[in-house]
């Protein structure tokens, strides 16, 4: 009987006994992860923006050129005065409107020379409050 109760209060003490602290290795290792993540990420949407306009428009773009906003996670380079953006894995080009030269806005969807052949000259870009007025068409006629 005594050794019965010395044994289970051997096991009681050792299950009440903390395990050594790995707190910080763990912590260390999931803040690890999540820093070099992002930065595998950002470095992803650098190389994935210079393959796109490279083979677009023959131009090699190095990695470095291109910026890359941490918290959007927008990549963007300018080519020959063309502003390309990667967002979202639609890369585009930024344009400002034709009729106030004030706001930015993005292009369709490029993913062809054709699509680029459109943004570049048959895409016009307004904004919001600078719709052509009916009037203004009508007085083309």
């Amino acid at each position: 009987m005594a050794t019965h109760l010395i044994n289970s209060v051997q096991r009681h003490t050792s299950m009440r006994m903390a395990a050594p602290d790995t707190s910080n290795s763990w912590r260390t290792q999931a803040i690890d992860a999540f820093i070099h993540g992002k930065h595998d990420n950002l470095a992803a949407l650098r190389v994935d923006l210079a393959a796109r306009v490279a083979a677009l428009t023959g131009q090699p773009i190095a990695p470095e050129a291109i910026a890359v906003t941490r918290a959007s996670k927008i990549a963007r380079v300018v080519v020959d005065g063309v502003r390309f953006q990667l967002q979202n894995g639609e890369l585009s080009i930024l344009r400002t409107c034709v009729e106030c030269g004030l706001t930015t806005h993005a292009s369709p969807p490029i993913s062809s020379r054709a699509d680029l052949g459109y943004a570049l000259a048959g895409w016009q870009p307004r904004g919001n409050c600078c719709t052509p007025d009916e009037d203004e068409d009508w007085a083309l006629w």
